[in-house]
């Protein structure tokens, strides 16, 4: 969060063993190759053929924040001391709404949407490219819907400073006077909405 200034980690671990098993969770940041600091280690203990999900906050005064035009990326590493590591890359940045404006990194985001089709992973760098130059003339962001993104989609779009708007299909048919008054509905919308955006959240 920029604004708590703390970096908030939720690491699931699971046990696929017949045995209780215990471990220390050990994560770390780094950038360009060096670390930046380590997060305090956590004990665990975890029971067989079982899951468990901790949540770990880290203070941070003054990171490098990941915006359109300086997309800057830190790698956090999770290792467990029996020797597991696993690596994911991130841009410290939050984005958030107040009223009917959004908000990233506490200034006003002006947001031009522009759509992609992610079946061509270069077709997402292609289209920034035509409009990036915007970035430097407008008080504004683009941000780019695209359909069924994967992981090498996001990366790109990490690297190159895309924002990108994940499209969902709630309803096949789209929004209507019968289903706007079903409860049933926005139900569903919002165990959908939450599911993308955790599935996303690492990822501007």
């Amino acid at each position: 969060s920029v604004r708590k200034k703390t970096l908030t980690l939720k690491v699931t671990i699971k046990n696929n063993t017949n045995q209780l098993v215990k471990t220390t969770v050990l994560p770390s940041v780094w950038e360009a190759g060096e670390k930046v600091f380590d997060i305090s280690p956590q004990p665990v203990k975890i029971n067989p053929n079982n899951s468990i999900e901790i949540t770990l906050i880290h203070p941070w005064e003054n990171p490098h924040l990941w915006h359109p035009t300086d997309p800057h990326l830190y790698e956090l590493r999770v290792a467990l001391k029996d020797g597991d590591l696993w690596r994911d890359r991130f841009g410290f940045r939050e984005f958030w709404a107040e009223g009917n404006l959004y908000y990233l990194n506490g200034k006003i985001a002006k947001l031009w949407r522009i759509a992609a089709y992610t079946g061509v992973i270069s077709t997402m760098r292609d289209i920034f490219k035509t409009f990036k130059y915007d970035y430097d003339t407008t008080p504004g962001c683009y941000i780019v819907r695209a359909r069924e993104p994967g992981s090498a989609d996001l990366a790109i779009a990490d690297e190159a400073g895309m924002l990108v708007h994940p499209a969902v299909n709630i309803v096949g048919t789209g929004p209507n006077d019968y289903t706007l008054m079903s409860e049933e509905y926005w139900a569903n919308s919002k165990i959908m909405t939450q599911a993308c955006t955790k599935a996303f959240r690492n990822h501007p």
